[in-house]
């Protein structure tokens, strides 16, 4: 008789295998969660960062209060008068405004954690719009009171370390974006463009009132032009392209291009002063 006849219910089945255990099996699970998980979508706009950015704008318009309140009771310059500067204050300070908010939430989340900021290139538009605000108002207002005749003073000491400060801001963003080459290059762009203005500003500057779009010298006043429009329609090509490439991107990303592309609403201030009437 066959080993197999002398058991009258057949061969028994193997008995069931347990599940491998050890320490990488809970690790098997939390992964397979994670990638199940909805992707991160970044940072978003919500409730509380419209309020941020209200108070940054807020910030942002007492100081041009303050710079046109130090000439009240002066004469007023045909090249600056007080509705002028009204359209600006009322343009430029939510623009601004955004970039001291972004430097608000940055320095929040260098102390109190969480997901790091900036991460993405829009990111780091708002954080030296932020910066470059913050440290350019009260040099201003401080050096309007001493040098308001004296425009080699007011360059030397408000303009220079100004731009000096901007160069420093935006070379360490392009050190933070290492993946970015796209990007990287179009801050290198602004870093070379904002070196030409200077330069026209320092070689070619009139009087204290004039800004370097209205130089006296139509060759330079035009390069500041096109420079004001160009630079920013770059950011706004570089977004796009940057867009079609299928790079992911959250909101704060598109507020900081959306930011930079609007400041051709300076461009278009400075126009307007260059045809008003010099008495």
């Amino acid at each position: 008789m066959s080993a197999a006849s002398s058991n009258p219910f057949g061969d028994l089945p193997d008995p069931p295998q347990s599940l491998p255990t050890g320490p990488w099996a809970g690790e098997i699970v939390k992964a397979e969660d994670v990638e199940s998980g909805p992707p991160d979508p970044g940072e978003r706009i919500s409730i509380l960062y419209l309020m941020i950015w209200t108070a940054g704008s807020a910030v942002i318009l007492a100081f041009y209060r303050q710079a046109m309140s130090q000439t009240t009771g002066q004469e007023s310059s045909p090249l600056n008068p007080s509705w002028l500067q009204t359209i600006s204050a009322l343009l430029m300070s939510p623009l601004q405004g955004a970039g001291v908010a972004a430097v608000g939430l940055m320095v929040w989340r260098k102390f109190s954690g969480g997901r790091s900021f900036p991460n993405q290139p829009g990111h780091w538009l708002l954080v030296i719009s932020g910066v470059t605000s913050l440290l350019s108002w009260p040099v201003y207002i401080i050096s309007h009171q001493l040098f308001q005749h004296s425009s080699a003073s007011y360059l030397m000491f408000y303009r220079l370390p100004l731009m000096f400060a901007f160069y420093a801001v935006a070379a360490y963003a392009m050190a933070k974006m290492p993946g970015e080459n796209r990007w990287r290059k179009m801050f290198l762009v602004w870093i070379l463009a904002n070196m030409v203005a200077l330069l026209g500003m320092c070689c070619f500057s009139g009087s204290f009132i004039r800004t370097s779009y209205s130089s006296p010298f139509p060759m330079i006043r035009l390069a500041d032009l096109s420079i004001g429009v160009l630079v920013p329609l770059a950011f706004l090509i570089t977004g796009i392209l940057d867009k079609v490439s299928g790079a992911k991107r959250d909101h704060l990303h598109w507020a900081g291009v959306a930011c930079r592309v609007a400041m051709i609403g300076q461009v278009g201030i400075e126009i307007v002063r260059m045809f008003l009437p010099v008495r």
